[in-house]
C-alpha cells in the first residue's frame, strides 16, 4: 500500500506540472529595442501570452497594443512618455523588463514664420522636441533664441545677418533644415511732396526698397495706393483723415515716415479798409480762397449785407448792432477769428478837464462824448500809463512823472482830439512834518518826514547847505554839519520855504549795542553798532592789564568802523565822545582768521564724492578733516573749497590753520546709492573673458559677483556708469550683482557661462586615404583640442585658433569627423570617405 501510494503521488505531481506548464505559466524574456523616440515600435518576446487578458504598462500607465501572439507583444511608445520600466500583466502576475526603456527624441524643424523679412526682427520656428540645449543657426551665424515650448522657439535675426539656411542642433550635432530665411531690406523714406494736402489730393512718397504690397497709414488710418514702385509710392488722401505721420508696413515691420498736414483750403483775410467807422460803413476785405458761401461776423454780430467780388476780394456793410471787435470768418464750415479788427467809433469830443494845473501823480478828469474803451492819452509829448477809469463820457487818469506843461490829447481809433488850453505842471509846496531825532551831537543822521519832497530839493541847516539823500516824496535823510543848532529851510527848483522845524546840538553819552564779528585777528576790522556816537570818537581795546587805541575808519551817530592794532589781545571795546565813555558788554575774541563755512553741498554721498564748501576767509594752507580723518582738498577761491570724501569720511567737518583746529558744525554722511545694471556686453563668455557693465551708481570700490558667489576682478572703472570686469573661474550662468557697501544691484540681463568649444567650419577634402593630411578650418582651436574620425583619434597639429592639420592612420575607415574640447565631444556636419580599394591600387602603383 505504501508503494502504491508513493506512485500515485508522483503521478499527480507529474500530471499537475504538465497541466500548469500548458495552461498557467507565461514568460517575458526580451525587449527590443530598449531605447527610442515617441512612436517607436517595441516588441516584447516570451511565451504564453494571452491576447484577451495580457496588458502592458509603462511607468504604471497602460499602453495600447498593436499585435499579440503567444510569443510576442507589439506596441508603440506613446507621445509625452518618459524613460521608465515596461511591465507585462497577465493572470495576476506582473513581470518587469530587464532594462529601462530610454526615451530619445530627435529634434525636428517643421516650419518657420515668416520665411523672409528684414534683419533685427524675431521669427518663429516650429517643430518637435526643442529643449534648452537646442541651438539655431542662420548658415554659420548662431542666433539668439528663446525656447517657448518643446514645439516652438523664437529666434532673433541680428543686424549682420544674411540670407541663408536655418540649422539646428540635435544632441550636440548640427543639422541642416529644409527652410531658408531671406533677409530683405526695410524701406528707406526720403520725403513726401507736397507736405500739405486735403481729401482727394495725390501725394508722392519718395524712398527706396518699397515692398510690393505695402500698407500705408496716415495718423493710423489707411490711405489709398494709386501706384507702387521700389523708389516711390503714389498715395491718395482719403476723406475724414487728420494730420499726422505717415507709416509704411513692409515685411511685418513698421517704418516711420514724414509728417503730413491735412489743411482745407480755408479762406484768409489779409487786410481791411477802412478799419474804423460807425455802423453802416462799407469795408473791403482782401485775402485769399474766398468763396460765395463764406460768412463774416464783427465780434458776435453777423454781417447780413455783403458782396462776393472774387476769390481775393469781399465787401461788407457794418451791421447796426456791431461794436468794436475782431472779424470772424467762416470758410469750409469752420469759423475762425482773423487778425483784423474793426473799430465802431464816432469822433470823440472833449468838453472840459479839471484841474487846470497839477503835479506828478495828481488825478485829472476829462468830460465829453464818444470816448472809446481803450484810448491813448498824452500830456504834452508824454504818454499816460495809469488810467483810473473810462466811460463813454468821462475819463480819469494820473499825471505821469516827468510830464511838462502841455495840451491833453486823446486818440480813439483813427480820431485824435486835444484840449484848447494846456495843463500846467506845477510842483506842490514841500512840507516837513517830523524830525527824528530832534537833538544830538554833530554828525547825527536825521530823518525828515513830510510830503512833496523832490529829488532836486536842497536843504539849509541854519545857513549851511546840506546835501540830503532823497528816499521818497515822504522821506529825506541827512547828516547834521557843524556844532551849532539851527532850523531847516527847503529850497525847491522854483522857490524857498522856511520851516519851523529844526535840530538842537546836544551831546549825550554814547551807547554801544554790540559789535561784529565776535572773533577777530590782529589788524582786523570791527563794526561797532550803537547810538549817540560823535563824529570823531576815541575807540580803545581794554583788558585788565592792557589798553590799545583803535584806528577809526568811519563814524556816524549809529555806526563806527575801526581797525584793531597789529598786536591785538582779548578785551572789551570802549567808545569815548565828549568825555563820556561806553564799554561793550561782550569781549573781543582773538582767533586765527580761518575759513568760515556757510554751506556744504552735498551733505551725503558715496566715497570719492567731491563736496563744495562755501563761506569766507578760505586759504590755501588750511587742512580739512571729516569725522577726524584728513581728506583731500582743492582751493577754488577765498569763498569756495572742494573736498573729496574717503571710505571713512563720515562725521563733522573741521579745519586746521597752524596749530588751531576748529569744528565747523557742518557734517557729511556716507550714503551709497543702489547700483543699477542696465546691460552686460557680451552676454555670453568663459573664464577670463572681459565684460562691460553699463548702468549707474557704480562706486569706486564696487565689487562684482557672479551666480554662485564668485567674485569678478574689476579691471577698470571708467565712471559711475561703466565697469570693465573679468569672468572669474567657476562662475555659473545667471544674473550679475554689483555691490557698493550695503547696497546691491542685480543685472537685468542673464549672463550665460559657456566654454569656447572648438568648432569645425570646413576641411580641404572629403575623400582621402590612410596617411593623408587634411587641413581643418574652424574656431577656438587650442593645444587640448582633439579630432576623431568615427571613434578613432587622429594625430593633429594645431597651427592657430582657426586652423589645424590632422593625419589619417593607415587602418582608418570612413566616418564622421568629430571634435573634442573642454571634455565634450561634438559632432560636425562633415564626413571623410576612405576608399580602401582605390587607396590600395594607388599604393601598389607607387611601388
Amino acid at each position: 500500500m505504501s508503494v502504491n501510494k508513493n506512485i500515485f503521488l508522483l503521478t499527480v505531481i507529474f500530471i499537475s506540472f504538465h497541466l500548469h506548464d500548458a495552461f498557467g505559466v507565461w514568460k517575458f524574456s526580451t525587449m527590443k529595442p530598449s531605447k527610442g523616440a515617441w512612436g517607436t515600435t517595441v516588441r516584447l518576446s516570451g511565451s504564453g501570452f494571452n491576447k484577451d487578458s495580457v496588458k502592458v504598462m509603462m511607468n504604471s500607465s497602460e499602453i495600447k497594443l498593436i499585435k499579440v501572439t503567444a510569443r510576442t507583444i507589439t506596441f508603440k511608445i506613446p507621445e509625452k512618455s518618459k524613460t521608465g520600466w515596461i511591465e507585462i500583466s497577465q493572470d495576476g502576475r506582473n513581470l518587469r523588463s530587464p532594462t529601462l526603456f530610454t526615451i530619445v527624441n530627435d529634434t525636428q524643424v517643421t516650419d518657420i514664420l515668416p520665411p523672409k523679412g528684414p534683419h533685427d526682427v524675431n521669427i518663429v520656428v516650429r517643430g518637435y522636441f526643442f529643449n534648452q540645449n537646442t541651438r539655431f543657426y542662420l548658415n554659420y551665424l548662431l542666433l539668439e533664441s528663446r525656447i517657448k515650448s518643446e514645439s516652438e522657439a523664437v529666434l532673433h535675426i541680428p543686424r549682420n545677418a544674411k540670407t541663408g539656411v536655418i540649422y539646428f542642433t540635435n544632441q550636440g550635432k548640427k543639422i541642416k533644415s529644409r527652410f531658408k530665411y531671406s533677409v530683405v531690406p526695410l524701406p528707406s523714406i526720403s520725403g513726401v511732396s507736397p507736405e500739405k494736402g486735403w481729401s482727394g489730393d495725390i501725394l508722392t512718397l519718395r524712398g527706396s526698397n518699397f515692398c510690393k504690397t505695402p500698407v500705408v497709414k496716415l495718423n493710423s488710418k489707411a490711405v489709398i495706393l494709386s501706384r507702387v514702385a521700389k523708389s516711390f509710392l503714389k498715395i491718395k488722401l482719403p476723406s475724414n483723415v487728420s494730420s499726422g505721420r505717415l507709416e509704411i508696413l513692409c515685411h511685418g515691420k513698421t517704418v516711420a515716415g514724414p509728417s503730413v498736414s491735412i489743411i482745407p483750403p480755408y479762406g484768409s483775410i489779409s487786410s481791411i479798409s477802412p478799419d474804423a467807422g460807425p455802423p453802416g460803413t462799407w469795408v473791403t476785405l482782401k485775402g485769399s480762397n474766398f468763396s460765395s458761401e463764406d460768412k463774416f461776423w464783427i465780434g458776435s454780430s453777423l454781417v447780413n449785407i455783403s458782396k462776393f467780388i472774387d476769390s481775393s476780394t469781399f465787401k461788407l456793410q457794418i451791421p447796426a448792432n456791431a461794436s468794436t471787435d475782431i472779424i470772424h470768418h467762416q470758410s469750409h464750415g469752420k469759423v475762425s477769428p482773423s487778425l483784423m479788427v474793426f473799430n465802431v467809433v464816432w469822433r470823440p469830443l472833449i468838453k472840459k478837464y479839471f484841474p487846470r494845473r497839477g503835479w506828478y501823480g495828481d488825478t485829472v478828469e476829462l468830460t465829453g462824448l464818444h470816448f472809446c474803451k481803450s484810448p491813448e492819452i498824452n500830456v504834452g509829448n508824454l504818454h499816460v500809463r495809469e488810467i483810473i477809469s473810462i466811460s463813454s463820457d468821462k475819463i480819469r487818469f494820473k499825471i505821469p512823472n516827468k510830464s511838462q506843461t502841455g495840451k491833453i490829447s486823446l486818440k480813439c481809433s483813427s480820431f485824435v482830439v486835444s484840449t484848447g488850453n494846456s495843463l500846467a505842471i506845477v510842483p506842490p509846496d514841500p512840507l516837513i512834518l517830523r524830525v527824528v531825532p530832534e537833538n544830538g551831537p554833530p554828525g547825527t543822521l536825521v530823518r525828515l518826514h513830510g510830503k512833496n519832497f523832490h529829488p532836486k530839493t536842497i536843504i539849509l541847516f541854519g545857513k549851511r547847505v546840506v546835501r540830503p539823500v532823497f528816499v521818497s516824496q515822504d522821506l529825506i535823510k541827512l547828516v547834521i554839519p557843524g556844532n551849532k543848532s539851527g532850523k531847516f529851510t527847503l529850497v525847491s527848483p522854483l522857490k524857498q520855504f522856511a520851516t519851523s522845524s529844526g535840530f538842537k546840538i546836544a551831546y549825550s553819552k554814547p551807547v554801544i549795542h554790540g559789535f561784529y564779528p565776535a572773533n577777530l585777528w590782529h589788524s582786523s576790522t570791527v563794526v561797532i553798532a550803537g547810538s549817540s556816537f560823535c563824529i570823531n570818537p576815541n575807540v580803545s581795546l581794554k583788558s585788565d592789564s592792557l589798553s590799545a587805541k583803535l584806528q577809526v575808519v568811519k563814524a556816524t551817530s549809529e555806526r563806527i568802523v575801526a581797525r584793531l592794532p597789529e598786536k591785538a589781545f582779548p578785551g572789551k571795546i570802549q567808545v569815548s565822545c565828549h568825555g563820556m565813555n561806553s564799554v561793550s558788554s561782550a569781549a573781543v575774541k582773538i582767533t586765527a582768521p580761518v575759513g568760515n563755512i556757510v554751506s556744504v553741498s552735498p551733505v551725503s554721498g558715496p566715497p570719492g564724492t567731491w563736496i563744495t564748501l562755501k563761506g569766507s576767509n578760505f586759504r590755501r594752507r588750511i587742512l580739512y578733516y571729516i569725522g577726524g580723518q584728513r581728506v583731500k582738498s582743492r582751493f577754488i577761491s577765498p569763498t569756495e573749497v572742494e573736498l573729496q570724501t574717503t571710505s571713512v569720511s563720515s562725521g563733522k567737518i573741521s579745519f586746521k590753520a597752524g596749530n588751531l583746529l576748529l569744528s565747523s558744525g557742518h557734517t557729511f554722511s556716507l550714503n551709497y546709492a543702489v547700483p543699477k545694471i542696465s546691460s552686460v556686453s557680451p552676454d555670453m563668455g568663459w573664464t577670463d573673458d572681459k565684460l562691460t557693465l553699463k548702468g549707474a551708481n557704480f562706486c569706486t570700490g564696487a565689487k562684482v559677483f557672479f551666480e554662485g558667489g564668485k567674485e569678478a576682478k574689476v579691471i577698470k572703472r571708467y565712471s559711475h556708469t561703466t565697469l570693465m570686469i573679468k569672468v572669474p573661474a567657476g562662475a555659473a550662468s545667471g544674473n550679475i550683482r554689483v555691490s557698493c557697501a550695503k547696497s546691491t544691484g542685480v543685472s537685468e540681463d542673464y549672463f550665460t557661462v559657456a566654454p569656447p568649444y572648438s568648432r569645425v567650419i570646413s576641411i580641404n577634402k572629403n575623400v582621402a586615404c590612410g596617411g593623408d593630411k587634411i587641413n581643418i578650418r574652424g574656431i577656438n582651436f587650442t593645444g587640448k583640442t582633439k579630432f576623431f574620425l568615427g571613434e578613432k583619434i587622429l594625430k593633429a597639429r594645431i597651427k592657430s585658433s582657426s586652423e589645424a592639420t590632422v593625419t589619417l592612420p593607415g587602418d582608418v575607415r570612413s566616418g564622421d569627423l568629430k571634435v573634442m574640447s573642454y571634455g565634450k565631444k561634438l559632432n560636425t556636419d562633415t564626413s571623410i570617405i576612405v576608399k580602401t580599394r582605390l587607396c590600395g591600387k594607388k599604393h601598389k602603383g607607387r611601388r
